[in-house]
């Protein structure tokens, strides 16, 4: 790279709030012709290309490339998390501010909380119900299981005969799964 000092300083001359009037100028602009010859501009227009193709220079394109794609992910980003809100919205009956929605996070997620606030009761009094729905099944299981031992005592100690035992054996064993199968329901 060349050393432009005086061809700077010149033309810093031939700004118009650095000169005192017209021939002031008239003069800074004659030097500055004298010094720039067309060798010196051709110079510096060659100088100037190489300077956009070397590797700084091939850098900075790739970079500005790097950040266009960034700011277009961003934007493609901001508009389905936007999406996003609006979809989130609809669900759960929120007013979606087509302009103000970022400010709006908030509140909406509030609004999202105090719906599950009341589903979380809803679901404490279920389980409420279900261990009380649980607690009658054993409850039953136990009266049945007492019935037949009863009935089985009764079976063994009234020698009813072999046909009727037999019976007896049977209906026990129905009454044994049908007590089984609803102690497994529940």
């Amino acid at each position: 790279m060349s050393d432009h000092t005086e061809l700077k300083r010149l033309l810093d001359a031939c700004r118009a709030e650095n000169c005192n009037g017209p021939r002031e100028f008239s003069k800074a602009v004659g030097e500055l012709f004298d010094v720039c010859t067309i060798e010196t501009i051709a110079g510096l227009v060659a100088e100037n290309e190489r300077l956009a193709e070397d590797a700084s220079s091939r850098a900075i394109r790739s970079l500005r490339g790097d950040c266009q794609v960034l700011v277009a992910n961003c934007d493609q980003h901001k508009a389905d998390f936007k999406n996003f809100h609006r979809s989130l919205c609809a669900r759960f009956g929120y007013f979606h501010d087509d302009i103000d929605w970022q400010r709006d996070q908030v509140s909406l997620e509030e609004h999202i909380a105090t719906q599950f606030s009341h589903v979380s009761a809803e679901n404490a009094a279920l389980r409420s119900q279900l261990e009380t729905v649980q607690r009658e099944a054993g409850r039953l299981k136990a009266q049945n299981e007492a019935l037949l031992d009863a009935v089985t005592r009764i079976m063994h100690s009234a020698r009813l005969g072999d046909p009727v035992f037999a019976i007896a054996c049977e209906v026990v064993g129905e009454l044994s799964a049908a007590a089984t199968d609803k102690g497994e329901q529940s």
